[in-house]
């Protein structure tokens, strides 16, 4: 007969364990995450970057956890699903590096389709952003 990690053995219980069957457990194991991720493409300084929209948050006793987490026995688990996700720039910063030595003592100028942006500009599928760094 299964039983839990916690489990009191007797004289005489058996203990077997199994590969297949995992000895702990995350949140995908227990939380369907099948709908909750899409994709957008965009162009940053003419690399073609693909971007990674979660649609579904889920949070594990009132902090946001990734689906990887580890699962905590007894948890309050909560799971959110965005209808429509709006990706905002700072979010390239995730995609891209940028040499220190382009950006030492300059300041940063961000356009997203030609047009002057700042960090929490929306972006649709195919923006262009370009990153300038421009002398003080």
């Amino acid at each position: 007969m299964p039983g839990e990690l916690g489990a009191e053995l007797k004289p005489h219980d058996e203990l077997k364990f199994s590969p297949d069957i995992p000895a702990y457990y995350r949140v995908r194991d227990v939380v369907d995450t099948s709908a909750g991720v899409d994709k957008m493409r965009v162009h940053v300084d003419n690399r073609d970057i693909e971007m990674v929209i979660e649609k579904i948050q889920i949070f594990m006793n009132g902090q946001r956890v990734s689906a990887d987490e580890f699962l905590i026995d007894g948890a309050d688990i909560k799971v959110y699903c965005v209808q429509e996700r709006k990706v905002i720039l700072s979010e390239i910063f995730k995609y891209i590096e940028i040499d220190p030595q382009r950006a030492l003592g300059k300041k940063i100028k961000l356009l997203v389709n030609d047009a002057p942006a700042g960090f929490t500009t929306p972006l649709a599928e195919g923006a262009r952003i370009n990153l300038l760094f421009e002398e003080r």
